[in-house]
């Protein structure tokens, strides 16, 4: 168990610093849960990410509907190829973003 917890927590410090560096990210919230918070650069991004996310059957939620959160998706944490193929998934989105209009 204290295994499974240490591992969920360097993976949601992977995941927040990754999200840091995207251009799209503008915002990456202090967590000690198993989940990470941040906030995109505008509604378009927030919408066009989660759309394409659960697209693929991706557990993310929105959160602009809570106080102050505008912009803000909640990613869960899981393993670590699910982190991965997350990044992937988010590069692919934002790569078919630069040929594709919203």
């Amino acid at each position: 168990m204290i295994a499974r917890v240490i591992q969920t927590n360097n993976l949601r410090d992977t995941l927040s610093h990754w999200l840091s560096e995207q251009s799209w990210c503008v915002e990456v919230f202090e967590s000690d849960a198993n989940f990470v918070l941040f906030r995109c650069g505008s509604n378009d991004i927030k919408t066009r990410l989660f759309n394409y996310l659960v697209e693929y059957s991706v557990l993310i939620r929105d959160q602009s509907k809570q106080a102050q959160l505008a912009d803000c998706l909640r990613i869960s944490i899981g393993s670590k190829q699910e982190i991965e193929n997350l990044k992937q998934l988010l590069l692919a989105c934002n790569s078919n973003e630069n040929t594709v209009s919203v």
